[in-house]
This record gives C-alpha cells, sequence and structure tokens, in this order.
C-alpha cells in the first residue's frame, strides 16, 4: 500500500493493539482514516479487516517488531495519530495483578511507535491501575505537540 501525501480532508491513523478495531472505528466515523491496524490475534484481525474497508493489517506483535520495519513495509512518512490498547491484565482490578506480568510492558512498545512517527495526537486506553504499575512509578510523562517523553521528575 503506497501512501499517499498526507490528506487534506481525512487525518491519517494507525491502530496499534487494534483487536477488532473499535478505538480506530469510532475514529474513522469521526472522519479519520486508519491506514493500518496491528495485533498478535489473527482472529480480531479479520473482523478489523471488514470494519476497516481500505485498511492494512498486521499481524505481529508489537514487543518485538520496529516502527521503522512497519513503516517501511507500509509506506508510511505520515501519521497524524496513533491509538491503541496495549494488554492491561497486569493492571486490571478484575486481573489477578501480577507485578511481574510480561504485558505489563507492551505499553513502552506503543510509545516506541509514538516517538518515532511523532504523530499531532495519541489515545492509549488503559486502565486506572495503570498509574500504579512499578514501571511508570514516579515517571512524568511530558507531552508536547509532536514531542513525547518520559523522565523520572
Amino acid at each position: 500500500m503506497k501512501q499517499k501525501k498526507k490528506s487534506k480532508n481525512k487525518p491519517i491513523l494507525i491502530d496499534l493493539f487494534c483487536g477488532c478495531g473499535g478505538l480506530s472505528y469510532g475514529f474513522s466515523k469521526a472522519g479519520f482514516k486508519t491506514i493500518l491496524g496491528a495485533d498478535n490475534w489473527e482472529v480480531s484481525l479479520k473482523t478489523f479487516k471488514k470494519s476497516h474497508p481500505g485498511s492494512e493489517t498486521e499481524s505481529v506483535d508489537i514487543l518485538h517488531t520496529s516502527p521503522e520495519k512497519i513503516a517501511k513495509k507500509y509506506k508510511i512518512k505520515n501519521v497524524d495519530v496513533i491509538v491503541g490498547g496495549p494488554p492491561c491484565q497486569g493492571f486490571s482490578i478484575s486481573g489477578k495483578r501480577i507485578v511481574d506480568d510480561p504485558r505489563n510492558k507492551l505499553y513502552k512498545a506503543f510509545l516506541r511507535f509514538v516517538f518515532y512517527f511523532k504523530p499531532s495526537a495519541f489515545v492509549m486506553e488503559n486502565v486506572p491501575l495503570f498509574k500504579r504499575n512499578r514501571e511508570c512509578a514516579g515517571k512524568k510523562f511530558q507531552i508536547e505537540p509532536g514531542r513525547v517523553s518520559a523522565n523520572d521528575p
């Protein structure tokens, strides 16, 4: 899929940890163009493809791929918005809240894509206990137009 220059009418969006695509579907209804949905759950990508005609899908473990590889493969140059919901079982009130759950680090993969593409905005859906994650504890996330950083206070 060769990406055209930034659409004048529709902001360009990619959806990470997309699942069936509910989050990006809402954005598409608001006038955004979703060009890619990425997830490692193959069945959900079939549903994503049906609800996002014209979008690409990538069956991938986001933790073990790079934004550079995705950008090159799909010829992505400009991204206005990145959305996604990294798995939250390690933080969820309804889960076992296992501190060392490897999924607790998946938000970092999401942020790697944000740092690389430098979108105008991003939406990362998660759960309230995410703030108590020891990986995030004591960090201050600074968000400025075109720039996101995580620093110790």
